[in-house]
């Protein structure tokens, strides 16, 4: 990757972008990396893996036995109210547990 200042940017902007389609390009000022310039096509690969990767978290998740989205809804609404009095006793607690399930 070519490393190219904030100012070289500024001053030969669309030269970078032209460059940005062959390989990334890092945008430093004051000796810092601030910023990477890249291809739409690099872009929408990097996105194409997060979303693969997410997708594979929630199957994941699901596979693994987590609540599913009417469970965890059905949890939330058999919460107390604020302001209402907070479970203290285990057997509240299995009560409450009974009510959603």
């Amino acid at each position: 990757m070519k490393i190219i200042t904030a100012t070289s940017v500024q001053n030969r902007f669309g030269q970078y972008l032209d460059e940005c389609d062959r390989e990334a390009v890092g945008i430093s000022r004051n000796g810092r990396m601030k910023g990477i310039l890249m291809g739409i096509h690099e872009y929408d690969a990097l996105k194409a893996i997060e979303a693969a990767y997410l997708a594979d978290l929630a199957k994941s998740a699901t596979d693994a036995d987590f609540l599913g989205t009417d469970e965890s809804e059905a949890i939330l609404r058999a919460l107390p109210k604020p302001g209402a009095q907070i479970v203290d006793s285990e057997a509240e607690l299995r009560q409450r547990r009974k009510k959603v399930s």
